[in-house]
């Protein structure tokens, strides 16, 4: 060490000595001087040969930023730092000074061990209370360096790794990369939930592992259910189809499988056929069903058999009005099969006559026929009702008899005028009038005719005493030499179908009805442009062709297509025709490339761009911005150049720009050309600065700011320059991307800093800053805090099930003149906290009013201790715990700066015997071969608890054990049980310590009946001696063996 006060005398005298030899001046920090008549005279300086001027001796001495000062050795004070220097302060290597006013300390990674600095221990290695670690994760257990809870070590625990934080849920893992989650285990290299566990996230990444649900209780797709033959339905847990609830659907039953035919059941006990109801206690088949077996035992419900199909005494007929007749359903007499006898019909009344009817459903009158979907009289016959409904046939009247509305008449081409059957217009009676004659028709098309004798049609006209098609109509037959209709030519107009539409070709096609097609011999079609452009056609087909095309079309033009039909067989001298016109647009040519464009909207907020004129003729063009949340759209633009006005338009910005020429209007429509694309990027400008810099995070050298982006970027975004300025110190750092957050290090503890953000784009820095706000106090880096307490222990045999002992030493190092008092946290999962408050009796500071901000545990104890106790070994014995638990146990000092840094343990209580036997012991859901045994034990949760449900039968059944583990699952499935048997009920509760607590034994509960078992000894006595009756059958047998009996045995039945 350098006594600084013998080297001030020993340059005191060197000086001396020089001025009593030679005349000499004197030189200070930084002056000018030589090796002969101008000596540096400042304590520990000396005259550099390279530049000759005086600096500080760098063997001994450092420049604090106005002088020369002595080197310090490890924890002496006070150091200065001077522009960030931090190492030239201490003499000692790997040494560095915190801060102005400070105490040379080992850097951060290193330890102080023999006035040295020593680098800290990998994992595996050795440590102690000196010897540090050097993973921030890592803690000292027993001597090693090794990971902290919640993190693994990367090399499996061998030696050399890095603690890496444990994985969560849908995250990779194996054999060394660990599961976050308790309930979560590693399978196929994943972190997922251990069996009777959900994902809280639904198995996509990051949830927790949380205790699947009882039935009854609510879920979804990501919440299951804990019964294996449980579904989630309509959020909640029901039992899954062929299973019932055992509590009734309820609450936390289980899922029992449904009764067959036969089977006892009940309001809770369903029946497994879905066809099956429970009547009187019993699984019995639905009205509409048969049972399979006949009503035994077993079956299955068979639904009722329909009209036609297989019958018998057991397998019924479906419809109420069939019968079984020769082994098929039929219907019974007055009714007919609705599929006409051939399958699955239903038996329906006859109708009446005006009743609706068909080929399958049949007329009750003898003489009635289904007509058109109703009953009505045959040929011949007349509805005795007029034809309203429910009347009877009777036979119709002859030409020239008497007639009504109700009396028909017997020729089928007469008609009942003034009461009287005479002949219908288009027929004459051949009698001329009298009585008795019949109608005949009046001639048709090609036909002779006279005066007398007329033509049928009105389209026909007699001409050369023949019947011929009138002008305007054409022969349905071809021609007039056959027997046909006269129909108008507007019959065979056919309409267009545009097929197909480019910027100079249109394909059309037309189709035919069967009926129209023979009629036309030729078609012709033509393209007529409607204001302007080039025409096309006519084009001549035949009259087989269906499609027609022209080409050089001008694009952008609407055109009259015109489809003309020609028929040439009504008359071979003259042709007839009929046309149809339809109107279409061309599809107009899109822009090629935009000319020229303005694309600074600082100003007006708008762009202009002048395209390339299309060839051919756009009426007008549609222009959108297509990239805004609502696209801009400026429509009918009728020039090439378009203005672009829209506030939202943003310097800097990119946009597409989407250009569509619009052909001639026809009938309200347009054409429109393919979409023409430009993209567009607006002038860049100088960027705004961002907006509401905080400081969110303070600690001793570094403080996270966080800001909101730039209302208006101006262009693309590329970082941002933040300066941090305090007295003193100035640092200027800047972002490495577009972010809203930065942590700026570097800085000294305990000091207020202001900071400016300042936005920078692809070509501008913001001229204007954002600043940060709040108290004076808002972005104050964090006093030094004391370190952790040392020594943290748990001796051995310091735990049971309801306490904890620990000690530990004062920290090291608590930054701060006084020592408050420390905090002892305690915190296991599900419960609330509890601490243990040690607070300074004599201290100058308050201890409660630098905690008082803190979070209070709902258990807190204060024990008031002296400055001079509160320097010793601390112990603690921590009451009032639970049995077998993990608790978390935190340590830490408290300083006028607040609460340091924590020294942790996380010990789990022991394990304690059950305070008393299972109780309210319960048997439920009794079958024939099992029931439900539930019970309580009294808490709290004594440790790792196995049940032990012990069943004694009646004398001649083996006795039963079942084992249930786990304090909170306190109801088991007792089976493999006699049908018919008595059986007392006790549960025994153990844990790993002591012996274990067993129940009263119940009264006896007795299983179900069930069928007997085979009868024994059965024999049949033959007969041997002639006296023996050789007309008789003897035969003998014993009772089923005792667990066989099942039942009461009432009787015997022989079959």
């Amino acid at each position: 060490m350098i006594d600084n006060e013998k080297v001030i005398v020993l340059a005191i005298v060197c000086c001396l000595c020089l001025c009593l030899l030679k005349r000499c001046d004197a030189a200070e920090y930084d002056g000018e001087c030589n090796s002969s008549d101008k000596l540096c005279t400042d304590m520990g300086t000396i005259c550099s040969q390279t530049t000759t001027k005086c600096v500080c001796n760098s063997t001994g001495f450092y420049y604090t930023g106005n002088s020369c000062s002595a080197k310090l050795a490890l924890n002496q004070r006070p150091c200065i730092v001077y522009q960030s220097d931090t190492t030239s302060a201490c003499l000692t290597a790997n040494a560095f000074c915190p801060g102005n006013n400070g105490q040379c300390t080992c850097k951060p990674d290193y330890y102080e061990v023999n006035t040295t600095c020593n680098p800290n221990k990998v994992l595996g290695d050795t440590c102690s209370s000196i010897i540090k670690c050097a993973d921030t994760n890592a803690v000292c257990t027993t001597g090693k360096c090794v990971c902290n809870t919640g993190y693994y070590d990367s090399s499996g625990d061998i030696f050399g790794g890095t603690c890496e934080q444990n994985k969560i849920l849908g995250d990779t893992c194996s054999s060394i990369i660990k599961c976050a989650d308790t309930n979560a285990v590693c399978t196929t290299g994943k972190c997922v939930c251990n069996t009777g566990y959900y994902d809280s996230t639904g198995d996509t990444f990051g949830g927790t592992c949380e205790q699947s649900k009882a039935l009854g209780d609510a879920c979804s797709s990501i919440i299951k259910c804990a019964d294996t033959n449980a579904v989630c339905t309509s959020g909640k847990c029901f039992c899954n189809t062929g299973y019932y609830d055992s509590t009734g659907d309820t609450f936390g039953g289980t899922c029992e499988q449904n009764r067959v035919l036969g089977d006892t059941c009940s309001s809770v006990i369903k029946c497994a056929d879905t066809n099956a109801v429970c009547t009187s206690g019993k699984c019995v088949c639905n009205t509409k069903y048969y049972d399979s077996t006949g009503d035994t035992f077993g079956g299955t419900c068979e639904q009722n058999k329909v009209l036609g199909d297989t019958c018998s005494s057991i397998i019924k007929c479906a419809d109420t009005n069939a019968v079984c007749i020769s082994g098929k359903c039929v219907c019974n007499t007055g009714y007919y099969d609705s599929s006409g006898d051939i399958f699955g019909g239903t038996c329906e009344q006859n109708k009446v006559l005006g009743d609706a009817c068909s080929s399958i459903s049949k007329c009750a009158d003898t003489y009635a026929v289904c007509t058109s979907g109703k009953c009505v009289c045959n040929t011949g016959y007349y509805d005795s009702t007029g034809d309203t409904f429910g009347g009877t046939c009777e036979q119709n009247r002859v030409l020239g008899d008497t007639c009504s509305s109700v009396i028909k008449c017997a020729d089928t081409n007469a008609v009942c005028t003034s009461g009287k059957c005479v002949c219908n217009t288009k027929y004459y009676d051949s009698t001329g009038d009298t009585f008795g004659g019949t109608c005949e028709q009046k001639k048709l098309l090609g036909d002779a005719c006279n005066a007398i004798v007329l033509c049928a049609d009105t389209n026909l006209k007699c001409g050369g005493n023949k019947c011929v098609c009138a002008d305007g109509f054409y022969d349905e037959n071809g021609e007039a030499i056959t027997r046909g209709n006269c129909l108008p030519m507007s019959n065979l107009k056919v309409a267009i179908l545009i097929q197909s539409v480019t910027t100079t070709t249109m394909t059309v096609n037309w189709t035919i009805s069967g009926d129209k097609q023979s009629f036309i011999n030729a078609f012709s079609v033509q393209w007529t442009p409607v204001t302007g452009g080039t025409s096309a056609g006519p084009f001549h087909y035949s009259g087989t062709e269906r499609t027609a095309a022209a080409s050089n079309l001008t694009p952008g033009r609407a055109y009259n297509v015109t489809l003309t039909s020609v028929n040439t067989q009504t008359q071979i001298d003259s042709n007839r025709t009929t046309s149809y016109t339809k109107q279409q647009a061309m599809k107009p040519n899109a822009p090629a490339r935009v000319l020229e464009e303005e694309l600074d909207v600082q100003q007006d907020n708008a762009v202009v761009l002048t395209f390339e004129t299309p060839a051919g003729f756009a009426h007008n063009y549609l222009v959108s911005v297509t990239n805004f949340s609502t696209a801009a759209t400026i429509s009918w633009l009728n020039s090439n150049t378009v203005r672009i006005a829209d506030l939202r338009f943003a310097n800097g910005a990119r946009y597409w720009i989407k250009i569509a020429s619009l052909s001639e209007v026809v009938e309200g429509r347009f054409e429109s050309s393919d979409e023409f694309t430009w993209p567009i990027k607006t002038v860049v400008h100088i960027p705004d600065p961002p907006g509401s810099v905080t400081c969110i995070k303070r600690m001793e050298t570094s403080i996270d700011l966080q800001w909101s982006l730039p209302e208006k970027p101006n262009g693309d975004l590329r970082r941002f320059i933040i300066n941090a300025t305090s007295s003193g110190q100035t640092i200027v750092v800047s972002t490495s991307d577009v972010t809203t957050m930065f942590t700026v290090t570097g800085l000294s503890p305990g000091t207020n800093y202001g900071f400016r953000v300042y936005t920078e784009n692809e070509n501008f820095i913001s001229t204007t800053y954002a600043a940060t706000v709040g108290g004076v106090d808002a972005c104050k880096t964090k006093a030094n805090m004391s370190e952790s307490p040392q020594n943290l222990q748990i001796p051995v045999g310091a735990i049971t099930s309801r306490s904890i002992k620990l000690s530990f030493e004062r920290p090291a190092k608590i930054y701060s003149e006084e020592l408050l008092g420390y905090m002892i946290h305690l915190q296991a999962e599900g419960q609330s906290c509890m601490q243990l408050l040690y607070s300074c009796s004599d201290c100058r500071s308050s201890f409660s009013k630098v905690i008082e901000n803190e979070q209070p545990c709902p258990n807190s104890v204060t024990e008031n201790k002296t400055k001079a106790s509160l320097n010793q070994t601390q112990t603690a014995n921590i009451t009032g715990l639970l049995p077998d638990t993990e608790y978390t146990i935190t340590v830490e000092a408290v300083t006028e700066t607040g609460r340091g840094r924590s020294a942790t343990e996380t010990p789990t209580t022991q394990e304690e015997e059950p305070k008393a036997p299972p109780t309210n012991i319960t048997v439920t859901n009794i079958e024939k071969k099992s029931f439900v045994v539930t019970w309580d034990l009294i808490g709290p949760r004594p440790g790792k608890v196995i049940y032990t449900v012990i069943l004694t039968p009646d004398e001649g059944a083996p006795n039963k054990t079942y084992s249930v583990e786990g304090f909170r699952n306190k109801s088991a499935i007792a089976d493999d049980l006699e049908e018919y048997w008595n059986y007392k009920v006790a549960v025994s509760a153990k844990t790993n310590v002591g012996k274990a607590k067993l129940s009263t034994t119940t009264n006896p509960f007795k299983t179900h009946p069930a069928a007997p078992g085979k009868v024994t000894n059965f024999d049949v006595i033959v007969a041997s001696n002639r006296t023996d009756n050789f007309t008789a059958l003897t035969v003998q047998w014993g009772p089923p063996a005792p667990l066989e009996w099942n039942s009461v045995i009432v009787k015997y039945v022989l079959k």
